[in-house]
């Protein structure tokens, strides 16, 4: 049934509507709904395959999860709230809103990858059990909590830099955390990756900085690695500092090395 049918007028008319709850499980269209939706669109538990005449603004949360969804083209650009598409079929975030200002929920699909993520979302971040084999493609930054947990990633390449909240990466494939958040604003959760041997070595390798961690080793604060932390942390920093230097060095002997004029040598015929 589309929505049109459901309500028995085409609702298209109307442009705009405050808020659009529709608790109906068979609905297979979303053909003649508004254009415009001031507060909350949800959708959720139907037979949505895809998100044709979906409503270009929502002033709220949209919600269209536990749905049969296989593409997100037809989404809205921007919305002023949560966006959840989680439990459908998607492989791809394609054709996602530009922006989200809430949370974020791309949980139990078929991805792989998370290229095509928002570049902005405002809070926090689901991408839960899927089949995702790295992190590319996430936002630089997450004003909330992110989780990864229940995929297969073998390390946290292409993760968020800075994250307010917690990080969650637990139940995966782990063997390195190399690609980890540099900055985690609350606790970093790591557990049940069996392959992935000396964290606590790892976390200041990488430079996760983190409120508490808990691991497969142990749960600890970051005041038990500290004073480590910051030693290698300025290790690197004077590394890198050598090897500037080194370049440096390099790039003005071959500017200041002396050219050699052919005309000044002879011919050899060996």
């Amino acid at each position: 049934m589309t929505f049109k049918e459901l309500y028995e007028k085409d609702c298209s008319n109307y442009k705009q509507f405050h808020h659009l709850f529709i608790n109906f499980k068979g609905l297979t269209s979303l053909e003649g709904c508004h254009k415009e939706i001031e507060k909350g669109f949800e959708r959720e538990n139907n037979k949505l395959k895809n998100l044709d005449y979906c409503p270009k603004i929502v002033g709220e949360d949209f919600k269209v999860g536990f749905n049969q969804i296989t593409t997100l083209k037809g989404a809205p650009i921007e919305v002023n709230g949560d966006f959840t598409c989680n439990s459908n079929k998607l492989k791809t975030l394609k054709f996602r809103p530009e922006k989200v200002s809430g949370i974020f929920n791309c949980s139990n699909n078929k991805l792989k990858t998370l290229e095509g993520s928002p570049k902005i979302v405002g809070s926090n971040y689901f991408r839960c059990y899927c089949k995702l084999e790295n992190l590319n493609g996430s936002p630089t930054y997450i004003n909330g909590n992110f989780s990864c947990n229940g995929n297969e990633l073998k390390t946290l390449e292409g993760s968020p830099k800075k994250i307010s909240g917690s990080f969650n990466c637990n139940a995966n494939n782990l063997t390195s955390l190399e690609g980890g958040p540099k900055e985690v604003g609350d606790s970093f959760y790591c557990r049940n990756n069996p392959d992935l041997k000396n964290i606590k070595e790892q976390i200041i390798k990488y430079g996760i900085k983190a409120k508490i961690y808990l691991t497969d080793e142990g749960d600890f604060p970051f005041s038990k690695i500290k004073e480590e932390f910051e030693q290698y942390t300025q290790y690197l920093i004077k590394k890198e500092e050598m090897i500037l230097i080194k370049e440096k060095k390099f790039k003005n002997i071959i500017k200041n090395k002396p050219k050699v004029n052919k005309e000044d040598y002879g011919y050899s015929l060996c």
